[in-house]
This record gives structure tokens, sequence and C-alpha cells, in this order.
């Protein structure tokens, strides 16, 4: 098990402007849902502004999304840049702590334009996070998770879960940041901490994951 001084480093200000790589944010993170859940339009007058509608929540599922019979309720909206064929989600999310893995969330068709020679090359607008979940809490009565499985993760033993102990600022409780649940998150809905991952912690956390995957791929033709 790596000592602290081993993971986390604190950003100077100007670093910390920057967003890099293993920096801890807050995000807000969306649960696992069982169902899809999507806002409908109710009422609305299309002569007036969108904020005078109404609106109500359906249950969908994945065959069903962006496919109704009604073509009012699947008009496009301008003001929330709906189209045909989309559907606006409701998910359900959670502040929490989340490690900056990937900062070049770029918009598709602008990067295709700039490397066309189209358009300027857009600036990354979205960060990649792997969202931090605590192991155990204090005063957590039931709730934490098995100590096999937090020994597992302590020792590295589960790729896909990255160790890190309690720093005491940010992070108060012994935690795993998962990196199968990567969630991409617009920089105006995260905030940034000072506190950071060590660059050869995450390289190498990314690297054994990125080795136990292509195992498994590789295991398939087997």
């Amino acid at each position: 098990m790596a000592e602290l001084a081993d993971i986390y480093r604190q950003l100077s200000p100007a670093e910390r402007g920057r967003h890099v790589p293993g920096q801890v944010f807050w995000i807000p993170a969306y649960g696992t849902m069982q169902d899809y859940h999507v806002v409908r339009i109710g009422r609305w007058d299309r002569t007036t502004e969108i904020a005078n509608a109404s609106f109500r929540i359906e249950k969908k599922s994945i065959n069903t999304l962006g496919d109704s019979s009604d073509l009012f309720h699947h008009m496009p909206i301008p003001e929330l840049k709906l189209k045909m064929g989309e559907e606006l989600l409701v998910k359900k999310v959670k502040r929490r702590p989340a490690i900056l893995v990937l900062r070049e969330g770029v918009d598709t068709r602008r990067l295709a334009l700039g490397y066309s020679g189209a358009g300027a090359k857009p600036n990354p607008n979205s960060h990649v996070f792997a969202p931090i979940f605590s192991l155990r809490k204090e005063d957590n009565v039931g709730s934490d998770y098995p100590a096999t499985f937090i020994e597992k993760v302590a020792l590295g033993e589960l790729p896909e879960f990255i160790h890190l102990p309690a720093e005491g600022t940010i992070l108060r409780n012994e935690s795993m940041a998962v990196l199968t649940q990567m969630q991409m998150h617009g920089e105006c809905f995260v905030e940034e901490t000072s506190l950071c991952l060590k660059p050869l912690y995450l390289a190498t956390a990314l690297e054994t994951f990125w080795q136990d995957l292509e195992g498994q791929i590789l295991e398939l033709e087997n």
C-alpha cells in the first residue's frame, strides 16, 4: 500500500486553474438508474416562450427513446436545442469528488472542422472524470464496503479501482476512484480543488487498468 506522500500533491494556484490530469474536482455525478425517464412537454402554445410550457416526466425504454407517434410531443424545441429524435433524460445526480482523467472532451464536429482546415482547433470544453466513492466512513454503521473488498482495492488487486487513502481535506474517508464509471462534464458544471494525484500513481493505475482490459479482450479470441 502506497504512502500518502507517494499518492497526493497540492497544486499551485496556476496549476489548479490549468486543470491537470489527476486533479480532484467536485462533479455532478449521475447515478445508475433502472429505467429511463424523460422530460416531455405537457401543454405549450408554440407561439409563446418555452418558459411558459408545462412539462411531465415519462418512463421510457431504450427502444422507445426518440420514437413517438405524437408529433406534438416530439417536436423540436429550439430554446433547449432539442431536435427530432432526441429526448431530455432525467438523471439522478449527487455532488461527489472525482479524478480528472482526460481534459480533451471536445465537440467532435468542431474538432473535425479544425483537422480539415475549415476552422480553428477548438479548446477542450469538457473533461472526463472517474467518480470517487468512499470505501468506509466514520460512524457509518452497516453500509461500508466489505473488509475483504477494501483490502483487495488497497492492494491493487482490482485494476478498475484506484485506491485513495483519506488525506484529511477533500477526501476525508478511505476511498476509490472507479474507472469503469467514467463520466464527461462541461467545465462550467464542475468545481476544481488543489488536491491532485501524483503523475506516477495515476499513470501506473491507468496502465494497469488498460492492460487488464486488453487481456480480457484477447481472452475472447481463445
